[in-house]
């Protein structure tokens, strides 16, 4: 659509398999996500947002090889949200990248933003690949 300049398109052109909140199982949505002990999430919105992370951290982890958070601005509790996503792809060495859209928001930078991404995914993928290679060598 105009408003986030065809960001799912551009992606799949790239060969990238997207997923959304939309196209997860409503049981992904079921548990709240706690926090912390004194950290709860009450926000409706960016609580399906994490409830999905969740998702994707655990059963879902092998369909996914990096978290694209498109946000509509810098502010509210979306900043929360990225920063909580942000530590948790860092735990297990996902890729991550924010990129906020607003009225200024230019499909260039956007497009440079997202083939560096898929670059780095795909390096890391190949790495991945080649140290696993190497180890079997190594045992055989």
């Amino acid at each position: 659509t105009f408003i986030n300049l065809d960001f799912q398109k551009k992606l799949k052109d790239h060969g990238v398999k997207v997923f959304t909140i939309e196209n997860l199982p409503e049981s992904v949505f079921k548990d709240p996500v706690i926090i912390n002990k004194r950290l709860r999430n009450y926000w409706r919105h960016e609580e399906e947002i994490m409830q999905a992370i969740r998702y994707f951290l655990t059963k879902g982890r092998k369909e996914i090889e990096g978290v694209i958070f498109l946000v509509s601005f810098a502010c509210g509790p979306d900043s929360l949200i990225s920063e909580l996503i942000m530590r948790d792809m860092k735990v297990v060495g996902l890729p991550f990248l924010e990129i906020t859209m607003d009225e200024h928001s230019a499909d260039a930078g956007m497009l440079t933003r997202i083939e560096a991404f898929i670059e780095m995914v795909r390096r890391k993928k190949k790495k991945l690949a080649m140290d696993l290679m190497k180890e079997e060598t190594t045992a055989t």
